[in-house]
């Protein structure tokens, strides 16, 4: 019963964001209390099998260059961010755990200027191989790529590159070990 509940509220979640130009693949799943209203979701791509946890957040900040794409069967966790105004990218297979943020850009903050005149810059592309497993409550900043088949450990936050078949911890995140 929890199943087919599950499957309902994931449909009625869908079905809007179909409309806000969101395309997604078979089987793709929704978790209730996904954040959806006045937020541009133009230039998402979800996988096949794709399962996105309760209360997620995706947005593409710049309609026209915003671009979030999903691999088939990755499972993102509950509470998660994901935000771009350029380009992130997630792999196939990979699992992230609850709390992830991922942010492909900074803010640019002036004084004498409140937080809702604050300017996007200095975005930058962040992709996430496949197979790749992201420790709870880490953060995955501008301009970083993770290698495939790699370990992001809870609570880090990840500025570097990681490279293939990497375990990496720590805030900044450096590898710890090198599994090839």
């Amino acid at each position: 019963m929890r199943k087919y509940l599950f499957k309902f509220c994931s449909l009625m979640i869908l079905q809007p964001l179909r409309l806000k130009g969101v395309k997604f693949g078979k089987g793709a799943r929704i978790g209730p209390g996904y954040d959806f209203f006045g937020i541009c979701q133009t230039n998402i791509v979800i996988g096949d099998g794709v399962t996105i946890g309760r209360r997620a957040w995706m947005q593409t900040l710049k309609s026209s260059t915003g671009m979030i794409e999903i691999g088939s069967r990755t499972s993102i966790g509950r509470d998660s961010v994901i935000s771009s105004a350029e380009r992130i990218s997630i792999g196939s297979e990979c699992v992230l755990s609850y709390r992830i943020s991922i942010i492909d850009h900074d803010h640019q903050f002036s004084l004498g200027f409140g937080p809702s005149k604050t300017v996007v810059d200095n975005c930058s592309p962040v992709i996430i191989g496949n197979r790749t497993f992201i420790g709870a409550n880490t953060t995955i900043l501008k301009g970083v790529a993770i290698g495939d088949d790699c370990v992001i450990g809870a609570n880090s936050v990840v500025t570097t590159n990681i490279p293939n078949g990497s375990i990496a911890a720590g805030n900044p995140a450096r590898v710890v070990k090198n599994r090839f």
